[in-house]
């Protein structure tokens, strides 16, 4: 799987990975990104990509197949989930799976509808 390779490629990056200071992610946001994929994946949702951040954690982008629209959901290196819509909407989730679960079905209905 794209998503789960592309994580896993994280994991050998070192400090200062863009040359200005950046922090890697560590290797909570590792695993927390790998069940979010793990779960995005159940709920037929496909991670177009995965980038990580400069200030550590890891982000996940979703587009709509016609690719007008986007969500992105950010792991930082404490596994806070923070999630963003190319509407606007944006709201936080901190390390509760069951809360995501509820999240994603907003998610799907803004990018498949």
């Amino acid at each position: 799987m794209y998503a789960i390779k592309k994580i896993e490629e994280l994991s050998n990056l070192k400090n200062n990975w863009d040359g200005l200071g950046a922090i890697i992610p560590n290797k909570d946001a590792i695993i927390m990104a790998k069940k979010m994929v793990d779960i995005l994946y159940n709920y037929d949702l496909d991670v177009n990509w995965v980038k990580p951040f400069v200030k550590g954690g890891i982000d996940l982008l979703l587009i709509s197949n016609d690719n007008k629209k986007w969500c992105k959901i950010k792991i930082d290196n404490d596994k806070d989930i923070g999630i963003c819509l190319s509407n606007g909407d944006i709201w936080f989730i901190i390390d509760d799976f069951y809360t995501i679960e509820d999240s994603l079905d907003k998610i799907k209905g803004w990018l498949n509808g």
